[in-house]
């Protein structure tokens, strides 16, 4: 809480993202960009570098069948969205949703 009444974010980033890598919502203390790792269904998040450098808290939720976070770093990390098969198909809506701590 500061002085002036406001509360900062708690999120250092934070967003919603879709399969074609339209960032939908921004929250947080700062934006994240996504890009999309060639014709596989893996994105790079990348946001300001993190205090905490590659420790810091991610937490992910994802329509597809399953989805992980790998390779933190303390910029980012790569973001997969899989099918049932583990192929890289959108079997649900194609939405992401991303959360890093402050």
């Amino acid at each position: 809480l500061t002085v002036a009444g406001s509360m900062p974010s708690p999120y250092w980033a934070a967003a919603n993202f879709n399969v074609q890598r339209s960032v939908m919502v921004q929250k947080g203390q700062y934006a994240m960009t996504v890009t999309k790792v060639g014709s596989d269904t893996a994105y790079d998040v990348v946001s300001p570098t993190h205090p905490e450098g590659s420790r810091y808290i991610a937490l992910h939720s994802s329509s597809e069948y399953h989805s992980s976070i790998r390779n933190q770093t303390s910029t980012g990390f790569r973001l997969y969205a899989r099918s049932s098969s583990n192929g890289n198909a959108a079997e649900g809506n194609g939405e992401v949703s991303v959360v890093t701590s402050a």
